[in-house]
C-alpha cells in the first residue's frame, strides 16, 4: 500500500504509469529494506523545480544525502524515478529483437514492477515481454558460456605470463558473472539487479548440482581449478538441452585459443 498523497502528487506530471521497483516491486521487501523505489512514467521530464516542490510538500522531514536525486522521506527514504515512457517503449522493442544491452533496464523497470498506477500503457508493455525473446535467448547463451570459457585463458594470460593478480581476480569475478548470465538464459530469465540473485536462482528448474554452493566457494577461495569445473558443468548442461547453441561457442574459443597462440608466437 502507499498513501494517497503521494500518488495524488504524482500525478500532477500526466504520467503514463507509476510502479514500484526494485525491492517493493519485486515483493521480495523484508525488514532490511530501508527505501521504496518508485518509478513515474512521463512523456515529458518534468522541471527540477517542480519535483523538488512536490518532493518538499511529501516529505515529512529534511534529507541531505551527499548524493543526486529525488527523494523524500517518511516512516522511509522514498526515491522517486522519472522515466521517458519513450525510452522504454525503445528498450522493449530492442529487447524482443536480442539486445541484451537494454535487459537490466526492461527488467528493473518494466518486467520486475508492481503497478500503483496506470492508464494501461504500463500493462501493455508488460505484456510484450512476459515470454523470454527467442533472440535474446540465443544471443545471452552463447554470448555469457562464451565469455566464461574465455576467462580460463585470460586468467592464466593475466597470473602466468603477465604477472597481473588483480587483473586475474578481477577476472574470476567477471567469470562467476557470466555464468551466472548463462544460467539465467537457460531458464529464460530475465537479468536485473544483482541484489536478487539468489532469490531467482533458488526457483531455477535448470542448473548444476548445487550450484549456488559453488559459486559461493569459488567466491571465497578463488580456486581457479573449481572456476573451470564450473563452465564444464554450465557447458555440459547447456550441451544437454541445446546442443547446437553449445557447440557452436566451443567451436568458437577453439579457433580464438588458436588465434591467440598464433599472436604470441609471432610476437616472441
Amino acid at each position: 500500500m502507499i498513501a494517497t498523497d503521494i500518488v495524488d502528487g504524482l500525478k500532477r506530471f500526466n504520467p503514463k504509469a507509476i510502479a514500484f521497483w526494485g525491492s517493493y516491486g519485486l515483493g521480495l521487501n523484508d525488514k532490511y529494506t530501508h527505501d521504496v523505489d518508485i518509478t513515474v512514467y512521463v512523456t515529458k521530464l518534468p522541471s527540477k523545480n517542480s519535483r523538488q516542490r512536490l518532493l518538499g510538500e511529501l516529505s515529512e522531514r529534511s534529507l541531505n544525502l551527499p548524493y543526486g536525486g529525488d527523494f523524500f522521506i517518511r516512516d522511509k527514504i522514498y526515491e522517486i524515478t522519472f522515466i521517458l515512457s519513450k525510452d522504454i517503449e525503445k528498450k522493449v522493442k530492442s529487447l524482443k529483437e536480442g539486445d541484451s544491452t537494454v535487459e537490466n533496464d526492461v527488467a528493473v523497470f518494466v518486467y520486475e514492477t508492481k503497478i500503483i498506477y496506470d492508464t494501461g500503457w504500463l500493462k501493455l508493455h508488460k505484456s510484450k515481454i512476459r515470454v523470454y525473446p527467442q533472440a535474446l535467448f540465443e544471443r545471452n547463451l552463447k554470448q555469457n558460456l562464451l565469455l566464461a570459457f574465455r576467462k580460463i585463458h585470460h586468467h592464466n594470460r593475466a597470473l602466468n605470463k603477465r604477472k597481473q593478480p588483480i587483473w586475474a581476480e578481477y577476472v574470476i569475478n567477471r567469470g562467476i558473472n557470466y555464468l551466472i548470465r548463462t544460467i539465467f538464459a537457460l531458464n529464460k530469465t530475465y537479468y536485473g539487479k544483482d541484489k536478487w540473485i539468489e532469490n531467482q536462482m533458488l526457483k531455477f528448474k535448470i542448473k548444476p548440482r548445487n550450484f549456488e554452493k559453488n559459486i559461493t566457494q569459488l567466491l571465497k577461495t578463488r580456486d581457479m581449478q573449481l572456476y573451470k569445473n564450473l563452465v564444464k558443468d554450465v557447458f555440459d548442461l547447456c550441451k544437454k538441452y541445446y546442443p547446437k547453441e553449445s557447440d557452436s561457442v566451443f567451436q568458437i574459443d577453439k579457433q580464438l585459443q588458436k588465434i591467440d597462440a598464433q599472436a604470441e608466437l609471432r610476437n616472441q
